[in-house]
């Protein structure tokens, strides 16, 4: 049997067209949804930096829309990688137990796609429920719940830019040990719509601290308060 073809550049899904298909395909990889093949590395890996990230995808999506005519050859200077300021709000429990968390990260007007990778102690069960807001409404985004104490999250968009300056991230704890923190760590990576890396966010952080085991009714303040009490 004759060996086939490798992959051409871009054509991730082998139909021999370059589509969203391609794009989503990489996306899948970059989250850990699917494993690809070597040929559908190489032929993903458009920004030739060694990895299949959301990068990849945003230059084969601007490809298939022809907003580029080709893939951009290796530049030897890559542009200066920007911090992001990530901030969890502060977790309440739902009456049922469930405890949620928004991660809000900051400046990210200037990128087009990004991959995200939420890790937390694998004891805990699995999120219920992640939204990812701020995206326009043509992006294109996965995630991956499979494997216990990770969500990683990649998007792209057709856009040169995202429409907000914010991301936000929600994500839903099922009920989790009142005597158990959970400590979480979020990093993430952002590409500007040559698919180049612009900027980083780095989180770790212990939220949703054990509720009060200890009660005691104390004396009324202010003393006297009123003729009741």
């Amino acid at each position: 049997q004759e060996p086939s073809p490798s992959l051409t550049q871009g054509d991730v899904d082998g139909d021999g067209e370059i589509t969203s298909g391609d794009a989503i395909l990489i996306l899948r990889f970059a989250a850990a949804l699917q494993t690809p093949t070597a040929d559908q590395i190489s032929a993903g890996d458009v920004d030739r930096d060694n990895e299949i990230t959301s990068g990849d995808a945003i230059l084969i999506l601007r490809f298939a829309v022809g907003l580029i005519r080709a893939f951009p050859k290796p530049v030897a200077t890559q542009p200066t990688i920007a911090s992001i300021d990530v901030h969890v709000s502060a977790a309440k429990r739902r009456p049922d137990g469930a405890l949620p968390l928004t991660f809000t990260l900051d400046h990210t007007e200037d990128t087009t796609g990004g991959d995200m990778f939420l890790t937390y102690a694998p004891a805990h069960d699995r999120p219920i429920d992640i939204q990812l807001a701020g995206l326009s409404p043509q992006a294109l985004s996965v995630i991956n719940t499979k494997q216990a104490g990770q969500v990683r999250i990649s998007f792209v968009q057709l856009e040169d830019r995202l429409v907000s300056g914010q991301i936000v991230l929600h994500v839903l704890f099922p009920s989790i040990h009142q005597a158990a923190p959970l400590e979480v760590s979020l990093r993430g990576r952002f590409y500007n719509e040559g698919g180049q890396p612009i900027k980083e966010a780095r989180l770790t952080q212990t939220v949703g601290l054990a509720l009060p085991a200890v009660y005691a009714l104390r004396q009324n303040y202010p003393n006297p308060f009123n003729p009741t009490t």
